[in-house]
């Protein structure tokens, strides 16, 4: 993405707030907006891209997938047939969304220069982002819609600049002012959404701050962008630290987490600019497992089963790769795991606690029992493993798995697989040594994601 196409993001009152959830969108709907006066086909053209990748968002939302029986990608009216078959289109915007397809066809193929036109395609693009805003979200955007404002024409702009430059010129002949010099601003290295990272990476939000209890040490974590044309997705994490020996030992760690990324090719950038020691990474493309299956508040539909059984298989051999490395990631939930658009793998977003010292309330949610109490040794590689199998059970069941007290997922999800139901609950154990390998659970996995798929699609004929 281009830095004019963020600022066109920036600029919008329309789009900007789908920027933290999907900035393909938020890009296609404010450019499509900021094109209406000076190129209406432009406009008709993203908005149509915007319908499509709205779509593609609502189908892997509601468990569909938009390519077809060929494994290759739909096109797009049969993608909107798919969603309507599926009971889950609402009628009130079928005609909008065939406005998009239609209209933006011509404008690609055709000169319209239908300024009129393009104004109510993004009015539709808008209608479909809150849409789609408040399924991914559950939340409502409290926006109402403005009207694209007629931009400046070239003799306009050329006016605005001859009276800047006339201003200048004034304050360059005024007198010069008195400069008192004052202490610098503090701390120059906070991060807030905007901030400039490695001279080459923009911060979003939020921006995640764990400190030590006795403040020898600040870890920073954010996703953010390049600045660059490509504008790729990355991860930053910076630790703050004095000379103490607990600080040093979080500076060690992150230092070989940048070791472990850059042999894997995912390693960006990694600075040091004084107490602060900063890495960049590439971060996955994709969702969080959290926007992609939901936060675990209701059952997860039977068809969409398989996919995240599978989604999770591919974390679970990333982990045993890392447990290889002799680190585990200690801090797996909905957030920092990433599924891909097609939603068929999972990625973990970074490598959370690895090489780092055991941390206080460290895990989250999903918190291992040796992360709740010491006697049973230290979070290593099990604690990954439990926190993945906690993570599903949530996920498809509704409800926290409680150890102990943990019903059949039989009987909670009729059709379920025993062999799987048994790899979760070995996994769910409370000692750590019951529980299987990461290498062996993720095969387990899959074997249960076949046994889904294959009675899901039995199941539904």
């Amino acid at each position: 993405m281009t830095d004019p196409l963020l600022e066109f993001i920036a600029d919008s009152p329309n789009f900007a707030y789908l920027a933290p959830h999907s900035v393909e969108l938020a890009g296609d709907g404010a450019s499509a907006e900021a094109y209406v006066d000076v190129d209406p086909d432009a406009a008709l053209a993203r908005a149509r891209r915007f319908g499509e990748t709205a779509i593609d968002l609502l189908l892997l939302h509601f468990g569909q997938s938009p390519q077809g029986k060929d494994n290759k990608r739909m096109n797009f009216e049969a993608r909107i047939i798919r969603l309507k078959k599926a009971g889950i289109f609402p009628a009130n915007l079928e005609s909008d969304v065939t406005l998009l397809r239609e209209r933006g066809n011509e404008a690609v193929h055709d000169y319209l220069r239908d300024r009129e036109m393009a104004a109510k395609a993004v009015r539709v693009c808008f209608d479909l982002g809150r849409w789609w805003h408040r399924l991914a979200t559950g939340r409502e955007a409290d926006l109402t819609f403005t009207p694209p404002a007629p931009r400046a024409t070239p003799r306009e702009l050329l006016k605005q600049l001859d009276s800047e430059l006339s201003a200048l010129r004034a304050e360059r002949n005024a007198a010069a002012p008195v400069v008192t010099i004052g202490p610098a601003a503090p701390d120059p290295d906070r991060w807030r959404a905007g901030s400039i990272v490695a001279d080459s990476y923009v911060v979003y939000e939020p921006v995640a701050r764990t400190t030590a209890d006795d403040g020898s040490w600040t870890l920073l974590e954010a996703d953010g962008r390049g600045r660059g044309t490509r504008a790729e997705p990355v991860r930053l994490r910076a630790v703050r630290a004095d000379c103490s020996r607990a600080a040093l030992r979080m500076v060690e760690g992150l230092d070989v987490q940048a070791a472990y990324l850059k042999k894997r090719k995912r390693l960006l950038a990694q600075r040091t600019d004084g107490s602060q020691h900063t890495t960049v990474a590439a971060r996955p493309a994709g969702s969080t497992w959290r926007q992609t299956f939901g936060g675990g508040e209701q059952p997860l539909d039977p068809l969409v089963v398989p996919l995240a059984v599978n989604a999770l298989a591919a974390v679970a051999e990333a982990l045993a790769d890392l447990h290889r490395a002799g680190a585990a990631h200690r801090a797996l939930n909905g957030e920092s795991i990433l599924v891909t658009l097609t939603g068929r793998r999972g990625e973990l977003r970074d490598l959370g606690l690895a090489w780092w010292p055991p941390l206080r309330e460290e895990g989250g949610e999903y918190r291992a029992p040796e992360q709740r109490s010491a006697v049973l040794g230290r979070a290593g590689p099990p604690a990954d493993v439990y926190q993945l199998a906690a993570l599903l059970w949530h996920t498809c069941v509704g409800a926290r798995q409680v150890t102990g007290h943990t019903p059949p997922l039989s009987l909670l999800l009729p059709g379920f697989p025993l062999a799987l139901e048994r790899l979760l609950a070995q996994a769910l154990a409370t000692d750590p040594a019951m529980r299987p390998a990461a290498a062996a659970f993720a095969s387990g996995l899959r074997q249960g994601r076949d046994m889904l798929a294959t009675g899901a699609v039995d199941g539904h004929q």
